[in-house]
């Protein structure tokens, strides 16, 4: 099964930012429903993300395997390969009333304290919420400050996001 090309050209960064903020209010609104799509939509994003974000949106696995979580219902595991390094991620579970309550952090690399968080009833869209939210916070943050910088990763050679 494909997902997607990974040679698909980039989106443009309003409408791969728009993308990204519709992912994570179909997230709140679904409370984890329906991950499998979720998780695919949120793969898709990945593989179109604009050019000077590759530094820091990449998923962990190909296309294939990726798939494969999915086809297995790994979809705990699918999320935490698509929040790959160097974005940072913490988890932390409740359960209360026989109702489990995840909420997930996911930062930028020494970023901590500007966290973004999504709670959700499973793993998987607590993830993909919290991964989308942190982008969009990225953008917002970005737009806020004119004067913040990209600079090398010196592991990568791609542009970063200057750390503040």
């Amino acid at each position: 099964m494909t997902l997607f090309s990974h040679n698909a050209e980039p989106l443009e960064p309003v409408l791969w930012f728009s993308a990204l903020a519709r992912l994570a209010q179909r997230q709140r609104a679904s409370n984890g429903g329906n991950p499998e799509s979720m998780l695919r939509h949120a793969f898709h994003l990945a593989q179109l993300t604009p050019g000077p974000l590759r530094g820091i949106v990449r998923c962990e696995l190909c296309e294939e395997d990726f798939g494969t979580l999915l086809e297995l219902a790994a979809f705990d595991a699918a999320a935490i390969a698509l929040v790959g390094a160097p974005l940072c991620f913490a988890i932390k579970g409740t359960a209360g009333g026989g109702q489990r309550l995840v909420k997930a952090e996911v930062t930028l690399p020494d970023q901590q304290e500007l966290a973004s968080a999504a709670t959700c009833q499973t793993v998987a869209g607590a993830l993909v919420g919290a991964w989308s939210l942190c982008l969009v916070d990225l953008r917002r943050r970005s737009l806020q400050d004119p004067h913040r910088s990209l600079r090398q990763d010196r592991r990568t050679g791609r542009d970063v996001p200057h750390p503040t």
